[in-house]
């Protein structure tokens, strides 16, 4: 969410010339894809893309509230991906896209973004958010549950978990060393990890407004501090009991 740059090859063009490239460039790697055999049953524009895309940017010295990024940010943002829609779908005419943000403990942000994003005319059929409760503790958890009755009732688009994860044991160093914040009845450990995996799966199964979540990087157990503590495998490659919590409930 926080590195949205544009490829150095793109770096001296203009928003117009830019957007030209991204068409092109998102039409080309789906034909690669396709001529390849492989089918897509959706495409996301972007990554965790709450503050910009391709140098489109509120960095961290400027305002990134919902009014300052409608005013700044999310209009060229907007043409840039309506651009690469229009690419993706020159070579897969049926496609469906998706939007994702990390902003779920902020319901007023997500419906703003999602919100301009139809009034600024992107084709989108899926809400997308990155979810780490460990991350920020249980009032973000609750604050994102509240996110999604939001977004229900006033964007109604249907939504995907594009990432989420428990750990299954403290982080101690790293990039994401602050992130062991544990839920209640949830403690850092493999089998903690194992219970929130099954009641959280539970509790998307329940709403209808959430089609789809993914369980970020299962297999980076080699990865050590950089990610190997959400990993659903151990330092020795063994799967960990949450593998088992993906069958339940099915």
């Amino acid at each position: 969410v926080n590195k949205q740059p544009v490829p150095e090859i793109w770096s001296g063009l203009s928003l117009d010339e830019r957007a030209e490239r991204i068409k092109e460039y998102s039409r080309q790697v789906v034909n690669h894809f396709l001529e390849a055999g492989v089918d897509f049953d959706l495409y996301e524009i972007g990554n965790e893309i709450d503050y910009g895309i391709s140098g489109v940017f509120a960095d961290r010295t400027q305002a990134r509230d919902a009014d300052s990024l409608r005013e700044a940010i999310w209009p060229d943002e907007a043409y840039l991906i309506r651009a690469a829609i229009a690419g993706v779908k020159e070579a897969d005419p049926e496609a469906q896209f998706m939007l994702h943000i990390a902003t779920v403990w902020d319901p007023d942000f997500a419906v703003a973004f999602y919100k301009t994003m139809i009034e600024m005319g992107v084709d989108y059929d899926y809400v997308g958010f990155s979810l780490y409760p460990s991350a920020f503790g249980l009032a973000v958890y609750e604050r994102f549950c509240v996110t999604l009755d939001r977004l229900n009732a006033e964007v109604g688009k249907p939504v995907i978990l594009a990432e989420t994860g428990y750990p299954a044991e403290p982080f101690t160093g790293g990039p994401f060393r602050d992130w062991n914040k544990a839920l209640p009845g949830y403690p850092i450990t493999p089998e903690g990890q194992a219970f929130w995996i099954s009641d959280f799966l539970a509790s998307m199964r329940a709403r209808s407004d959430v089609v789809g979540v993914y369980f970020f990087g299962p297999d980076f157990w080699f990865s050590g501090e950089v990610w190997s503590p959400f990993a659903l495998f151990d330092g020795e490659g063994r799967a960990r009991p949450g593998v088992a919590s993906f069958g339940e409930g099915e």
